[in-house]
């Protein structure tokens, strides 16, 4: 398993745009944050920094972050996110009046929050990931929540990401299984993207798309046990490309599909959301039967069946289920019926073929993911 994306800092691409890959430093070690200081030394970042974390994390990683750029004469600061919405967004940005960059240590939320708040105030930010629940830590798009949902917004990736294998094994399985959940995703999302180029004449880029593709079939075929120090590199390089697929695309759309739409449409109605890369997971074995019955295109390889898909993670969380991560079937059946109405302009499957009422509950039952 190698990192993919060692691209110039830009190019033109045979897709007609012009990439640029703002990335320049992925360090991932054991006890590497004990380097952050030496990491931004040669980024020439500057000398004040915030750290954006929750408090969980602070404890987790936070804490020696801040040590290590202390110790090497930094001023350091720190915000504390409890949520990634609008207003958590406004206050970081605010803290960072008079700072030269930003550290965002943890998992979801307080990158997602220094990823705009950073981007609003025109300062770069190091991504230091505590768990591999999702593809954002290297992407440029921050998951915010918007009268209740989650929004989807274009902001920067980080400038470096720094990562302690062994902070990541220790996260729950349930969070590892999330990030299995979300990578597995691109099976089904570049498939979309597919349809949108080839019925709708979509921009497409071949490079963006097989990246993504690229990193979920190298977990999909490895050998690692996704809980060790090993498992985790490989499930943590995976995401990082795909974030990376992001950055050329400058959007989500190479890694995020009907899948993720279902996931979004579970954030605005249940009543209790689960985790984002638990909902796409599920969502993912869905779109996957939905697309072997309906898109000729579909792929032919065994390893991306949807039964394979929904093996490797159950193999992770053998109870995963809508039950388990506490979603009610009717709302997922609703999901199904609803969710292309979300973003009518980010054609998939569920546009190509909407579902009838029937249908999405014969899914439910096809699959055995109730």
């Amino acid at each position: 398993m190698v990192l993919r994306f060692k691209y110039p800092d830009e190019w033109s691409c045979e897709c007609g745009r012009r990439h640029r890959v703002p990335l320049r430093e992925v360090v991932v070690e054991e006890n590497a944050l004990l380097r952050a200081a030496e990491i931004i030394d040669r980024l020439h970042l500057g000398r004040n920094c915030l750290i954006v974390e929750d408090h969980a994390t602070k404890i987790i990683a936070g804490d020696q972050v801040r040590g290590a750029l202390t110790d090497a004469g930094y001023s350091v600061s720190e915000a504390i996110i409890e949520r990634a919405d609008m207003a958590s967004v406004e206050r970081a940005r605010q803290q960072l009046r008079g700072y030269d960059f930003s550290m965002a240590v943890g998992g979801g939320t307080p990158i997602d929050v220094a990823k705009l708040a950073t981007h609003r105030s025109h300062v770069p930010f190091v991504s230091v990931p505590t768990a591999l629940s999702h593809d954002g830590i290297a992407s440029p798009i921050a998951s915010i929540a918007q009268n209740r949902a989650k929004t989807s917004l274009l902001a920067h990736p980080p400038i470096a990401v720094i990562a302690d294998p062994q902070i990541l094994v220790k996260a729950p399985n349930r969070m590892i299984a999330a990030g299995y959940g979300d990578l597995v995703s691109k099976a089904t999302s570049v498939k979309d993207w597919e349809l949108g180029r080839d019925e709708k004449g979509e921009y497409y880029c071949k490079r963006a798309a097989t990246l993504a593709f690229q990193a979920m079939a190298d977990v999909v075929r490895a050998t690692k046990a996704p809980w060790s120090k090993e498992g985790a590199r490989e499930l943590l390089e995976a995401l990082l490309n795909c974030g990376a697929s992001m950055i050329l695309a400058a959007s989500s759309r190479p890694c995020s599909g009907a899948e993720h739409l279902f996931s979004h449409f579970l954030d605005a109605h249940a009543e209790r959301p689960a985790m984002h890369g638990e909902q796409c997971g599920l969502g993912t074995i869905l779109m996957a039967k939905h697309h072997e019955d309906h898109n000729p295109n579909w792929w032919k390889e065994p390893e991306f069946q949807w039964q394979n898909i929904k093996r490797i993670l159950r193999n992770i969380e053998p109870e995963l289920s809508l039950r388990e991560i506490g979603i009610d079937e009717n709302v997922a059946a609703r999901a199904l019926l609803e969710a292309a109405n979300l973003r009518p302009d980010r054609y998939t499957i569920l546009h190509k073929r909407p579902l009838t009422k029937a249908e999405a509950i014969f899914l439910l039952e096809q699959t055995s993911i109730a």
